[in-house]
Order: C-alpha cells, then structure tokens, then sequence
C-alpha cells in the first residue's frame, strides 16, 4: 500500500535536492571563512583585471595629452590618483562581496539543514517499513 506522507517526504527532498545548487554545495563543505575568502578573491582579481582594462582604454584614448605635458610631475599625479581609486574601488569590493557571500553561505547552510532533515526523516521511514515486513 503507498503511505501518502512517506510520498509527500520524498517529494520534498527532491525539491529541496533540486533547489540547492553549486552554491550550496559547495557553502555545506567549506568553513564560512574559507567560502567567503575564496568567493572575494575571485571578486577582487576580476575588478583588478576591469580596472587594469579601464586604465589601458584610458590611456590609449589620451597618450597624445599625457605626451604633450612632458611633466613628470604630471606623471605621478595620474599615477597617484589611479592607485587611489583603485584602492576604493578595491576596498568598496570586498566590502560588498563580504557581505553578499557570508549571507549565501548562512542560506545555504540553513538550506542544506533543512535538507538534511528531511533525509533522516525519510530515512526514519524506510527503517520503520523494513522493520515491518520483518
């Protein structure tokens, strides 16, 4: 005979299986330290390769007015105030990534909990019919 609420069960951890994806894996087997740290680094080298890519469209747009100058001085301005943005732009970064990532991490660890249940209850299920036919 089918049991309706061992259905209903199995029917929830597919959908709770379905839902959690790469993220929540991952965020499950890692340390929230580890997860976050590794989730910034990769925000942080691609704005330093964005960045790189936006200061070399911007000299190439105006290499002929940095030539003319012919000031050093005029040199390490840029040089200076390129550095400090993107030190902002930097910092800006792993601030947000920090916070969008831990908040990922806490969803999908609470996610995979749910998840988790749901397996033992299933589980509490399966022993409960062998037990049975016994």
């Amino acid at each position: 005979m089918v049991n309706v609420d061992k259905i209903r069960l199995m029917t929830k951890t597919e959908l709770l299986s379905k839902k959690q994806g790469k993220d929540n894996y991952l965020a499950s087997h890692f340390y929230a330290y580890d997860y976050i740290s590794v989730q910034v680094i990769k925000a942080a080298v691609g704005i330093t390769i964005a960045y790189a890519i936006g200061v070399a469209l911007w000299f190439l747009t105006r290499v002929e007015q940095i030539l003319q100058e012919n000031k050093i001085s005029y040199i390490f301005v840029l040089v200076r105030d390129f550095v400090v943005l993107y030190v902002a732009v930097l910092l800006l970064t792993i601030l947000i990534c920090s916070l969008i990532y831990a908040s990922r991490y806490w969803k999908a660890r609470k996610s995979m909990g749910d998840y988790v249940d749901s397996l033992r209850k299933l589980n509490q299920f399966y022993n409960k019919d062998s037990k049975g036919r016994r």
